[in-house]
C-alpha cells in the first residue's frame, strides 16, 4: 500500500508537524509506503499521475492571512478546482 502525504507550507512549522505525523505513521505501519510530497511538486507531476501512484492520500497545510493556502501549495489547489470543475 502507497499513500502520499502532500502538503502546503510557508515558515516550515506545517511541513516539520506532517513529517513527524507521517514518521509515526510509519513506525506503526511496517509494509505501507509513505511518501512526503510538497503541493507544488504534486502539481507539476499532474494530479492523474498521483491517482496511478497512491492507495491514498492525505493533504495538510497552513494558511495564512484570512485563511490563504502557503505559496508552496497554490498550484496544488489550483489543480485540485480544475479537476472538480472538469468533472
Amino acid at each position: 500500500m502507497r499513500v502520499f502525504v502532500v502538503y502546503g507550507s510557508e515558515s516550515g512549522t506545517a511541513e516539520g508537524n506532517i513529517r513527524k505525523i507521517t514518521k509515526a505513521w510509519k513506525a506503526s505501519t511496517p509494509g505501507v509506503d509513505f511518501e512526503i510530497c510538497e503541493g507544488s511538486a504534486v502539481a507539476r507531476m499532474g494530479l492523474a499521475t498521483l491517482k496511478d501512484a497512491a492507495d491514498f492520500l492525505v493533504v495538510a497545510t497552513s494558511s495564512n492571512g484570512e485563511g490563504d493556502p502557503p505559496y508552496n501549495f497554490h498550484a496544488f489547489l489550483s489543480a485540485l478546482y480544475a479537476a472538480k470543475d472538469a468533472g
